[in-house]
């Protein structure tokens, strides 16, 4: 949670992103944190369905945060 926050704008978020809900791929996730030193797939999501958590890409992430919040 604290390289969230100190990370969150290197991906264009924003530290309270953390915990947000949005859809990716026909699936439910919620962003739980990152991983600084993975360049390709920096953000955490775990999805709904099974609780498992996947490694996505910062702009996915971001284009499906600001879908979720229209």
């Amino acid at each position: 949670s604290e390289d969230f926050k100190r990370y969150a704008y290197r991906y264009g978020l924003k530290p309270e992103d953390r915990r947000r809900k949005f859809r990716e791929g026909g699936h439910e996730y919620t962003l739980i944190g990152c991983k600084p030193k993975s360049h390709q797939y920096p953000l955490l999501c775990e999805r709904k369905s099974n609780g498992k958590t996947y490694k996505m890409p910062a702009d996915s992430v971001r284009r499906a945060l600001a879908e979720a919040g229209k």
